[in-house]
């Protein structure tokens, strides 16, 4: 959970601090979302408040459409939000990042 919560987090724009100062502690950081947290305490696979903002990222990205058309994802047509399901939907995540991400290393 751990490394896929750290890529979520960086496909978000997270910027990882290694130094541990008293103005920076060590952790991830962006625009004071995500303050000096490591990514044992990152939450995108247990609370909806840290997965939507990712999912309508992924769906405000031209790829996603790209993504849809090649494959046969969860996120065709849409994410169902719903809270029993919030695993599969992290999931969806993980799986449509990992394609992004190999798909630009390989433009």
């Amino acid at each position: 959970m751990e490394e896929t919560n750290k890529l979520i987090a960086i496909f978000m724009g997270a910027k990882y601090c290694n130094d541990d100062t008293k103005e920076f502690p060590k952790g991830y950081y962006m625009h004071d979302k995500f303050d000096g947290l490591e990514s044992k305490d990152l939450c995108f696979h247990s609370s909806w408040d840290w997965l939507i903002p990712v999912i309508n990222k992924i769906y405000s990205i031209n790829d996603y459409y790209i993504y849809k058309h090649k494959t046969s994802g969860q996120f065709e047509n849409e994410v169902f939000i719903n809270t029993k399901f919030i695993e599969v939907t992290y999931e969806s995540v993980v799986e449509f990042i990992q394609w992004y991400n190999d798909d630009k290393n390989n433009r």
